[in-house]
């Protein structure tokens, strides 16, 4: 390959002569086909496993339509109930110790 002569200054040469970017575009056509031919190559192979996804879907679809166990019937939870428990004195001085359910407000009382 011949040497470039050296730009003088001021001056500006092209990176790549003619006959160097003739050679690049052929390349990259020929890049740029490869990669459309396998591409398209792709494409037919998902088109293919699309088709053989319905056929199997198709088939498999009278074993689907046997009937389903009924689901069971869900207990209703109930709800644990909250509690508080302490001791107070009446204004009279006696000590009583109360038990509450926080949830319903029922509570019990009862003396110590």
């Amino acid at each position: 390959m011949a040497r470039r002569p050296m730009a003088k200054p001021g001056e500006t040469t092209p990176v790549v002569t003619p006959e160097e970017q003739a050679k690049i575009d052929d390349a990259a056509a020929e890049v740029a086909k490869a990669a459309e031919a396998e591409v398209a190559e792709k494409a037919a192979e998902a088109e293919k496993a699309k088709a053989d996804a319905a056929k199997a879907a198709a088939t498999a679809a009278p074993a689907a339509a046997a009937p389903a166990k009924p689901a069971q019937a869900a207990k209703p939870k109930e709800p644990k109930h909250r509690f508080e428990e302490f001791d107070a004195t009446k204004p009279d001085g006696t000590v009583v110790h109360i038990h509450r359910n926080i949830d319903t407000g029922e509570q019990e009382v009862t003396e110590k």
